[in-house]
């Protein structure tokens, strides 16, 4: 089933929304993206959330820390203005200032 990006659109300072699979192909998008950055957000939502997902089962592993693995589930990526949130096969590009990522990622788990 397809992810509702019209909820996650409708949350103040979203700029554009995607759906990737894990290999990085884009499903689906909102917003104001040309295909080629549509195309360069998926990848680097699927391997940014690859990535943080080997990681995290490396610290659990090491630190014997648990609560990371396997259920990591998404991550944040935080610029000076912009900001980049994924929750599982869905990435969002935000405005930083003009948004509530709480919010944020509450909307990207119901979706």
């Amino acid at each position: 089933m397809a992810a509702d990006l019209d909820k996650v659109m409708n949350v103040k300072g979203v700029v554009s929304a995607i759906e990737f699979t894990p290999d990085g192909r884009v499903i689906q998008s909102k917003g104001n993206m040309d295909k080629r950055v549509e195309e360069m957000m998926a990848d680097l939502c699927s391997a940014n959330l690859r990535m943080a997902r080997m990681q995290a089962h490396l610290f659990t592993e090491e630190s014997g820390a648990f609560g990371f693995g396997s259920e990591l589930t998404g991550f944040a990526m935080m610029g000076t203005e912009l900001a980049i949130c994924v929750i599982e096969n869905v990435g969002v590009l935000v405005k930083q200032n003009e948004t509530n990522l709480n919010q944020i990622y509450e909307v990207l788990a119901s979706i």
